[in-house]
């Protein structure tokens, strides 16, 4: 009984936390510009503009002191949750992340940025040249790993919409 009532209230304590995603990850910038936008057209256009993009992290390293996370796109739901299902439109790179560790940052795990675009590079993926955005972060989410029937991240993000704000700031 004694047990029951411990894990009750570290469960009510847990629902009553109010970690609520920054805004900038929440909401998308007010022209929001698409990684296929970007990759039609000339990247260098859209220098300096902010964007709201997210994905599935593919490779973390550390270039020049500064970590640098390839990921691949997928489009976000209206709270910013990557949905895999919809299919990516490739690949861009962030850098300058500040909050989120090295080691958090594993391949496989879905995360979401606001950033702004500052250059591009080529990258061969899959023995064709591919042009990858470089982003420079302002706010990033790591979104909280979940497992269900064997798999990651199995729903489209909705269970988020209710779940999001209970989940520690740092994931």
């Amino acid at each position: 009984m004694k047990n029951l009532l411990y894990f009750f209230v570290i469960f009510i304590s847990a629902c009553s936390t109010n970690n609520q995603l920054h805004s900038a990850i929440q909401f998308p910038p007010e022209q929001d510009v698409t990684l296929a936008h970007v990759l039609l057209e000339n990247s260098g256009h859209y220098v300096g503009q902010t964007v709201r993009w997210g994905g599935k992290i593919i490779n973390v390293s550390n270039q020049q002191g500064e970590l640098a996370v390839e990921v691949e796109q997928f489009p976000l739901n209206r709270y910013g949750f990557p949905l895999q299902k919809l299919g990516s439109n490739g690949r861009f790179i962030a850098q300058g992340i500040t909050n989120i560790t090295a080691e958090t940052l594993q391949p496989g795990l879905f995360i979401t940025f606001s950033a702004m675009i500052d250059s591009e590079t080529t990258k061969t993926i899959k023995r064709k040249d591919t042009v990858l955005p470089i982003l420079k972060v302002q706010q990033s989410h790591l979104w909280p790993y979940r497992i269900a029937n064997g798999k990651a991240y199995p729903s489209t993000g909705q269970e988020y919409q209710h779940h999001y704000m209970h989940m520690p700031s740092n994931y």
